[in-house]
């Protein structure tokens, strides 16, 4: 709770509107259920959304049993996000980097066993009125990492969530997704990067990503979702604000 309580100080600090919570293992299901009360009442003056944690869950598993726990550890989330009255949720649409062979060699079955699970969780979100965003993966990921990848999903209502680090250092221009999704990108995590190299998520102007053309192209179409500014630093975070500042942006 210290820790939600610098998050909001800081973006409250920083005029934020918008904020996307995330949770790292040991912090489960069962253990924010505990707090979801505590949770509500520091989120409540935001926009908040919540990324469905990829860590230590994969729903692109190829192993059943680890798929099923996966899926149902990621409805419990929903559940939890509800109960938060957070009405959008975000998620990877698996983890593969620990064996990248493996799932590029079974390539068209890993993407099946994903797909069966990502339109499963949707159909659950539509029941608890809860929209769901899909997020292009990073360097390190053999899948689901070029926009015709999230083309079935888009299809279907699901939002592409665009992060533009992601997919420099993945080799995919940002600006590809803008124009084959337009308005079905629903979500955007503006944050920097280099061309075939780790997701670090470095400051805005320290990378490869244009994010100038990101954001005419943004204006161009009349995006109208949130811009989730994901650093891996306070610092790095206002500095990116700053210039967003500087270049008229903001």
């Amino acid at each position: 709770m210290d820790t939600l309580e610098h998050l909001t100080n800081f973006a409250s600090e920083n005029e934020f509107k918008a904020i996307e919570l995330v949770s790292f293992p040991p912090f489960d299901a069962y253990v924010l259920e505990q707090i979801t009360d505590e949770i509500k009442g520091k989120i409540k003056k935001f926009n908040a959304s919540y990324h469905l944690p990829a860590w230590e869950i994969n729903i692109g598993a190829l192993n059943h049993s680890i798929r099923e726990v996966s899926v149902d550890e990621t409805k419990k989330l929903i559940d939890l996000s509800g109960n938060l009255g957070i009405k959008k949720v975000s998620m990877h649409p698996g983890s593969f980097a620990s064996f990248p062979e493996l799932y590029t060699l079974l390539n068209r079955q890993v993407n099946l066993i994903a797909q069966k699970s990502v339109f499963d969780i949707f159909e659950y979100c539509k029941n608890k009125n809860i929209d769901l965003t899909i997020e292009n993966l990073p360097f390190g990921e053999p899948l689901f990492q070029k926009p015709e990848d999230f083309e079935l999903f888009t299809k279907k209502g699901i939002g592409m969530l665009l992060d533009t680090a992601h997919a420099v250092t993945a080799n995919v221009d940002p600006m590809e997704f803008i124009k084959k999704f337009g308005n079905r990108i629903s979500e955007i995590h503006l944050v920097d990067g280099f061309k075939g190299q780790p997701d670090i998520h470095y400051a805005l102007g320290t990378g490869d990503v244009n994010y100038v053309a990101v954001l005419d192209e943004l204006q161009r179409i009349k995006y109208k979702g949130p811009i989730i500014l994901e650093m891996k630093s306070e610092n790095d975070v206002v500095a990116s604000l700053n210039l967003l500042k500087k270049k008229a942006y903001l």
